[in-house]
């Protein structure tokens, strides 16, 4: 006798219909939790936040599932007496060295106007000359949010980036980093010895390796 049972059963994942809205310090990448808009009564009052530059991030939560996160996402400068100027904003600017070559990298939020640059100084000392022409300029993209300019650094040098807009010369907020550079060899660790000439069990080039053995192939080419 075979025995049979349906079960019938549906998941729903409820949860209020609204917007929770985050706000985000671009320098301390502190977030912050603004309140739920809640579609029934839409607003929120009493915001505070401390003067800053903030990317604003939208939670959607409705009947599909929770804290789904909306791909708009707005940026807003917290300035007392300031006026604010819709260039990108630039963070998180950090440097990398490999094979020779110093690249620097920064993140920048979408702009409302498309005809922005994003100029770049080099100085060996501080504060670092903006008033000269840039030393490189790298056109801003909407479609992207992470730039990089490389450069041959042979020397200590302070790095400076600014977005401006290109005709006017309105620029945002400039930013700096400081280049480290030694030519100094690092010191060789006590457990580690050089040999100048090679082992002969280790160093064996590598088209006579194992070429005695009837199971490997060695493939030419």
């Amino acid at each position: 006798m075979v025995h049979r049972a349906v079960l019938q059963y549906r998941h729903w994942s409820v949860v209020p219909a609204g917007w929770r809205i985050i706000a985000k310090n671009l320098e301390t990448e502190e977030s912050l939790d603004l309140g739920f808009i809640d579609t029934e009564n839409p607003v929120l009052e009493n915001l505070f936040l401390p003067d800053g530059d903030y990317e604003i991030s939208v939670l959607t939560s409705s009947l599909f599932w929770k804290d789904c996160l909306d791909r708009t996402v707005r940026t807003i400068s917290v300035r007392p007496d300031e006026e604010v100027m819709p260039l990108p904003t630039i963070y998180n600017l950090r440097s990398a060295v490999q094979d020779g070559v110093t690249t620097i990298r920064w993140s920048a939020n979408r702009s409302e106007h498309d005809d922005c640059i994003f100029c770049i100084w080099y100085s060996p000392e501080i504060p670092v000359d903006k008033d000269r022409p840039a030393d490189q300029t790298l056109w801003y993209d909407p479609l992207r949010s992470e730039y990089a300019v490389t450069f041959f650094q042979n020397a200590p040098a302070y790095i400076a980036v600014a977005s401006m807009r290109n005709g006017n010369g309105e620029t945002g907020k400039v930013h700096e980093l400081y280049l480290d550079w030694n030519s100094v060899p690092p010191r060789r660790p006590d457990d580690v010895t050089v040999l100048n000439a090679s082992l002969k069990a280790a160093d064996t080039p590598a088209g006579n390796r194992d070429e005695d053995d009837p199971f490997s192939t060695m493939w030419d080419g």
